[in-house]
């Protein structure tokens, strides 16, 4: 369930170079393995199924699929119109690993804990050890454009829920840059 506030004001209110901000738990295709490492005679790499291999290519999946639940949402309101808009996504993807069995871990991996489609929480391993820790991820999306973003914002969460695994973990606010 996602907590919005009903407001009526702001669904009114022209906005004409809005940024909306949220956390989610990321999908795990908008996570990255580490670069696979020797141990011994043994080469490993622990990686989720539908991972990305490099940053670029998990900034690349996060990117794509926040615009295409962007563009979805925006279909969903008849008012706006979106031809010329453009949308910036700025996100760090992280490189998550998943558990070891019976092998060191080097220090400073992080393991990923996957539910859902989503790493969800993370263990950070220092020296021999793994210290678990949360796993919100923030994204931030930047549009153009004007609309009732209220309809807008459910439409977005419940795409990228739904759809791409996100897991959303603060509400979207919105604001007027």
């Amino acid at each position: 369930m996602f907590p919005f506030s009903a407001n009526i004001a702001r669904d009114s209110e022209i906005i004409t170079d809005p940024s909306f901000t949220f956390t989610v738990s990321p999908p795990v295709r908008w996570t990255y393995y580490p670069p696979i490492a020797p141990t011994g005679n043994l080469q490993i790499t622990n990686f989720f199924p539908g991972q990305s291999m490099t940053s670029a290519e998990a900034l690349q999946s996060a990117q794509n699929e926040v615009m295409a639940a962007y563009l979805e949402a925006l279909t969903e309101i008849p008012a706006v119109n979106t031809l010329g808009v453009t949308t910036t996504v700025t996100y760090s993807p992280d490189e998550i690993s998943n558990c070891y069995t019976s092998q060191p871990i080097p220090g400073g991996t992080k393991i990923g804990y996957l539910a859902g489609g989503a790493v969800t929480q993370i263990a950070i391993v220092t020296l021999q050890q793994a210290t678990a820790t949360t796993c919100p991820l923030s994204t931030t999306m930047i549009q153009t454009g004007i609309g009732p973003y209220q309809e807008y914002t459910k439409t977005l969460t419940s795409t990228l829920n739904l759809r791409y695994q996100a897991l959303f973990r603060s509400e979207v606010t919105i604001n007027n840059n």
